[in-house]
């Protein structure tokens, strides 16, 4: 039995250690499988954090993306109502230029039919006064010999008196040479009218065209010191030609210069009060109290077009203070007596850009080809904090504003970043140093070669009214206008202040200020007594 019991006890004994060897491997295997378990847990876990972020950055750019469509939307809806708001003023101004037009054309009409009239009653007038130029030829070729063969007679008659009646015929001829001084007076009136109206007798206009040459070569005589200077500039000034001489001057030039069967010779030129005007505004710019005057215009203010770092820009009353040391501005819009005042001291500004190239003026950029852009400058502030980003309504307050502010700051303008001409028209035609002052300045190649063409055409013209005239400046000036006197120098360069070349370009004063300068440098044109448009101007 205790065999048996013992074989049982061993029997169990052995079974316990197998079946706890069974359940030792058991545990260890669900503990590796717990283990696996945590560990894709984990991983689970990572993923659904990665995939949770990927979901909110992918919410977060459809918001973004709606958000700028919505504003895209909102944008293109404002243009479309600007379009239209555009299109109904431009079909306004169509139907007001047609009339406008229509009632040109019945006044060009009514001018053109007196102007006829004009001259009709012109030629019959100059016919008039060569029938009277004739009939006092005729008269004074008659009386003078006439004349002298009374007077041989009354002195023959004298010489035979008696001594008591030569004292009463003495007295007679110192009569007669009286009345005859009266007629030869007469005489000599009426026939320098006569031919002043009509032009003066070959012999007389040699003498007077030979003297006016001399004076001209003596004018142009070279010495050891350079043209620029001796040359006085003359009294800038308009010129009206409503005189009859003008007139004829001017016809006389433009069929030298253009041909008899000219567009130019055929176009007469009445005083043309625009004209005056324009040829005044050219002037203005060589004026002595131009800046005095140009801060005195920025201290009584004007509205410029104020761009902001939130909502479409404004229109904002812009002025300087009366001790140059503030910028201010106001809604002009604002009713109230006393409206909200912002301002930055001049002190603060480090740069003076022009064009539209600021993060503010990005928000609602001009392109380049429109004329806002270059009718818009910023002010740049200290560490960059700021920027304070405007639009002229003109291209004279544009000019004036930047004037003035760079005399007051002694900042010279600078562009934001120059303009490729690469592609532009005309790029070929231009030297290296010529396409490099265009693009820095943001002058097209086109406007270039066209300016340059138009300055020596204006050069051949004085050129050839001079050689016409014979050198008599007076009538050159005459046939060929402008705000002063015209001149060439030694070496063929033609007197044309900033002025003229600014109204002849049509672009602002700084540009054209650095095209000058340029034209200076290739010796096309002069002014001895240039002055640039700032302080500080460097066209380099």
């Amino acid at each position: 039995e205790e065999q048996e019991v013992q074989e049982v006890r061993g029997l169990v004994e052995a079974e316990t250690t197998a079946v706890l060897e069974s359940w030792k491997k058991k545990i260890q295997d669900t503990e590796m499988n717990l283990k696996s378990a945590a560990e894709e847990e984990a991983k689970l876990s990572e993923e659904l954090k990665t995939c949770a972020a990927v979901k909110a950055d992918a919410v977060e750019n459809m918001m973004t993306a709606a958000k700028k469509q919505k504003r895209a939307r909102r944008n293109g809806e404002e243009k479309v109502v600007k379009v239209r708001e555009e299109l109904q003023r431009v079909r306004l101004s169509e139907r007001e230029l047609k009339t406008e037009t229509t009632k040109l054309e019945r006044e060009f009409m009514v001018a053109n039919e007196e102007q006829e009239h004009a001259w009709l009653a012109y030629e019959n007038e100059s016919e008039t006064l060569e029938q009277w130029h004739t009939k006092v030829s005729s008269f004074a070729t008659k009386a003078i010999p006439f004349m002298d063969t009374v007077h041989g007679l009354l002195t023959t008659k004298i010489e035979n008196l008696p001594i008591e009646k030569k004292v009463a015929a003495i007295e007679h001829e110192a009569a007669y040479i009286e009345v005859g001084d009266v007629i030869d007076s007469t005489i000599d009136t009426v026939i320098s009218h006569v031919v002043g109206d009509l032009e003066a007798d070959p012999v007389g206009r040699d003498i007077n065209e030979s003297e006016s040459s001399n004076r001209h070569n003596a004018w142009l005589e070279n010495d050891d010191e350079d043209d620029e200077d001796d040359f006085v500039a003359p009294q800038i000034r308009p010129r009206k030609y409503g005189d009859r001489e003008a007139a004829s001057q001017r016809h006389r030039a433009a069929v030298a210069f253009h041909g008899p069967d000219s567009h130019e010779a055929q176009i007469q030129t009445p005083y043309d009060e625009e004209e005056a005007d324009r040829q005044y505004l050219m002037g203005i710019y060589d004026t002595d109290g131009l800046i005095r005057d140009i801060i005195r215009y920025l201290q009584s203010g004007n509205v410029l077009l104020k761009h902001g770092r939130k909502g479409k820009p404004h229109y904002r009353k812009f002025w300087i203070s009366e001790n140059l040391k503030d910028l201010c501005w106001v809604d002009n819009e604002v009713t109230s007596q006393r409206p909200k005042k912002s301002s930055i001291s001049l002190k603060d500004v480090t740069g003076l850009v022009i064009g539209q190239y600021t993060r503010v003026f990005r928000r609602n950029a001009s392109n380049c080809a429109e004329p806002e852009f270059y009718l818009s400058w910023s002010l740049k502030l200290k560490n960059n904090k700021r920027t304070v980003d405007v639009v002229a309504s003109s291209v004279s307050d544009f000019e004036a504003w930047l004037m003035g502010l760079a005399h007051i700051l002694q900042l010279e303008p600078t562009w934001g970043l120059p303009l490729d001409i690469t592609a532009e028209e005309g790029y070929n035609q231009l030297a290296p140093k010529e396409r490099e002052m265009c693009g820095r300045n943001h002058i097209t190649p086109k406007l270039f070669v066209k300016l340059k063409e138009l300055v020596l055409e204006r050069t051949e013209e004085v050129s050839h009214s001079i050689e016409l005239f014979n050198g008599d400046m007076e009538k050159v000036y005459t046939a060929v206008g402008g705000i002063h006197p015209p001149a060439i120098n030694k070496h063929k360069a033609l007197y044309m202040t900033k002025g003229e070349l600014r109204y002849l370009a049509n672009i602002d004063i700084f540009r054209a200020c650095v095209i000058w300068k340029l034209f200076e440098e290739q010796k096309l044109i002069f002014d001895p007594h240039f002055k640039p448009p700032t302080a500080t101007f460097d066209w380099k």
